[in-house]
């Protein structure tokens, strides 16, 4: 990546952790909090999300690799680490979760190539999207078995949809991989009357990125061990990501199950991808856990401080991510 856009990219990852932390805490009740009891479970909760990031870089890795021939630049662990931390904080601090992509393109493209390095980071986004539809499916058949005496009409109808999305999207994904799906998409979207005008021109600029995406689809139906384990490794993040929950509501004074903690954090996170639009996917967080912790038999308010304590460990780790750009500028280049 040119020294110019990185720059941009590390000036504007300060202002949003500027602006974080500003309002993390307007009327100071959970900073008291904070600093009466739950401070000492802090590094805990900072910790877990180095096994999880580590998970993460495995499975970007894997992906990238996969969509080159032996002979071809291949990515580093420390390089993909590196991007893993930064290209999350980016996504994270930007609306739709745009700025990742953008972002870990630009600094592959120099050694990988615009193509390549397009058409693995969108093929990693979508196994690392998948393996949360498993987390998500995960909860959902575990809620009945689990938790039977919660059980209720609607909370019946709206398990039993899900699964029933779940399963469709598995299944759209599989047929995508076995046949391809991002050139089809593409023809379906230049035909679509009110867009074609917009559709046409980025399928003529990006023909070519859909192309090298189907290949690589077309490499993860031919490498299933690959594919298996860069999934694995997503999947893996989100269950070692579920302890986050357990050490928050410990140092608040409640000790609650793994299983109660992976609801937790199924929930939040079904939540806050439904309002993907939202920039730091404000608010929807704290609703979704404070619903969770309703059904639960917690205090709505305990969501609300859980969640507060999630944008304390986020503010940390965007600003690692952040100060990765800046001084370690060269990681991922050749």
């Amino acid at each position: 990546m040119k020294p110019l856009y990185r720059n941009l990219f590390f000036v504007f990852g300060i202002m949003c952790v500027v602006f974080m932390v500003v309002h993390f805490d307007s009327d100071g009740t959970v900073a008291a909090q904070f600093v009466q009891s739950a401070w000492p479970w802090l590094v805990a909760v900072l910790a877990v999300w180095i096994p999880v990031y580590m998970c993460n870089a495995v499975a970007y890795k894997t992906v990238v690799n996969l969509t080159g021939t032996p002979h071809d630049a291949r990515l580093s662990y420390p390089a993909s680490l590196r991007l893993t931390v930064s290209g999350f904080a980016f996504s994270y601090i930007t609306p739709l979760g745009f700025g990742g992509l953008p972002y870990r393109i630009m600094e592959l493209r120099p050694r990988f190539g615009t193509t390549r390095a397009t058409a693995s980071t969108l093929l990693y986004s979508m196994t690392h999207v998948l393996s949360h539809f498993l987390l998500w499916t995960t909860a959902a058949l575990m809620f009945p078995l689990v938790y039977a005496d919660k059980m209720d009409a609607p909370l019946g109808v709206f398990i039993v949809l899900f699964v029933i999305i779940a399963v469709l999207v598995y299944i759209v994904f599989l047929r995508g991989v076995r046949s391809g799906v991002a050139q089809k998409l593409l023809k379906v979207a230049t035909a679509l009357p009110l867009i074609s005008r917009f559709t046409a021109s980025l399928a003529t600029r990006y023909g070519s990125a859909a192309q090298r995406i189907d290949e690589g689809l077309s490499m993860l139906h031919h490498a299933p061990r690959a594919f298996l384990k860069a999934l694995f490794c997503e999947y893996a993040a989100r269950l070692i990501n579920t302890w986050e929950f357990v050490f928050i509501l410990a140092a608040f004074g409640h000790h609650i199950g793994y299983t109660d903690a992976l609801l937790v954090l199924a929930f939040s996170s079904l939540v806050g991808n439904v309002f993907f639009f939202l920039p730091l996917q404000l608010v929807a967080r704290e609703g979704g856990v404070a619903a969770v912790f309703v059904l639960l038999g917690l205090a709505p308010a305990l969501g609300v401080y859980t969640s507060l304590y999630t944008r304390l460990r986020e503010i940390f780790w965007v600003a690692i991510g952040v100060l990765f750009i800046k001084f370690c500028p060269k990681i991922a280049q050749p």
